[in-house]
């Protein structure tokens, strides 16, 4: 009987990898493209500035030769991996070409979603999401982003990458 639910679960995984695997791809190639293009269009602008430029060059670069061998390989684990990443460096990158724009929106989310999340310690996060909308109010960029990097990303998000990101 075991025998028999093995040889059927060995055919089930192709046929479902092979249903799979054009949707992992279309989406993984549509984030890569979206990022390249983001990243096109802050260079030629104004919004570069302040912009760690050849850091960016690099993590972008990484990801496309990540996001080609999993296509290579139709590693859909590994596709999924890299899309998450560029999904989220596309953030990083779009929110420090806007002076934070994308954390305000995050927070204020954050914010209006509260008593549906869970959290540890309640209120202190109630505390520490006044203290970013509070900072962020305000003309204090530099401020803004220190406590975002500080207080949300490093201990309720565990972001890292995004700390080489500003110049």
């Amino acid at each position: 009987m075991q025998e028999a639910l093995r040889k059927q679960l060995l055919l089930i995984d192709p046929a479902e990898r092979n249903a799979t695997w054009p949707s992992v791809e279309a989406q993984l190639k549509e984030e890569l493209y979206d990022l390249e293009e983001l990243w096109r269009k802050i260079q030629s602008s104004d919004a570069a500035q302040g912009i760690n430029k050849e850091y960016v060059e690099g993590l972008v670069k990484e990801l496309r030769q990540r996001a080609e061998q999993a296509i290579k390989e139709q590693n859909i684990k590994e596709a999924r991996e890299v899309t998450k990443e560029i999904s989220s460096t596309e953030f990083d990158v779009r929110n420090a070409a806007t002076g934070g724009a994308q954390d305000v929106q995050l927070l204020q989310w954050i914010n209006e979603s509260f008593a549906n999340l869970n959290w540890r310690n309640p209120g202190k996060a109630r505390q520490m999401i006044q203290e970013g909308l509070k900072a962020y109010t305000g003309a204090e960029t530099t401020r803004c982003e220190t406590f975002w990097s500080s207080s949300i990303r490093h201990n309720l998000i565990h972001d890292d990458k995004s700390a080489g990101l500003l110049g």
